[in-house]
């Protein structure tokens, strides 16, 4: 029963490490993806997808903001928007109750694309901080944002596997 308890305990140490260390297995660059509940259906779930920038400086970039991403609404524009891509902190995505807080690295076309180098990434990150335009769940949203800023090319695969 002591050896069981032990084991348990140090999968518990292992998983709260991993939650909380997540960041480490992250480089610039890589897309993150947050699986998280359909409002319309709790037991539907898709994807939200962000860049990993990390401490990298970059224009417009505030000291411990992490991530970029297509997201809404954005607070302290004005008029508001209900979406736009701006950079935002990794730890925000953990703390709202209404995300499943499931996350990942998610360079699902490394294998078929080359990623960017650092400073093409930059550059299209520049190219869409606050210019990503409206937002269509089929045509222009997170996860075209996210492939765009890694690879030079906008897809979205979520929508066509049902």
């Amino acid at each position: 029963v002591a050896k069981m308890r032990n084991l348990v305990l140090v999968a518990v140490i292992l998983q709260l490490a991993l939650i909380e260390g997540k960041t480490e297995n992250y480089k610039f660059g890589d897309i993150i993806s947050f699986e998280r509940s359909c409002p319309c259906d709790p037991n539907k779930t898709y994807k939200h997808f962000a860049i990993y920038v990390g401490d990298t400086e970059i224009d417009g970039k505030e000291k411990g903001q992490d991530i970029f991403q297509r997201t809404g609404p954005v607070p302290g524009i004005n008029p508001p928007k209900l979406s736009d891509c701006i950079f935002d902190k990794l730890e925000n995505e953990h703390k709202s109750a209404a995300k499943k807080n499931i996350e990942s690295k998610d360079n699902y076309f490394d294998s078929v694309m080359k990623p960017g180098t650092k400073e093409e990434i930059i550059k299209r990150i520049k190219e869409k901080k606050g210019k990503c335009g409206v937002y269509d769940p089929i045509n222009n949203n997170c996860e075209h944002v996210a492939t765009y800023i890694r690879y030079g090319e906008r897809y979205s695969l979520q929508w066509y596997i049902v």
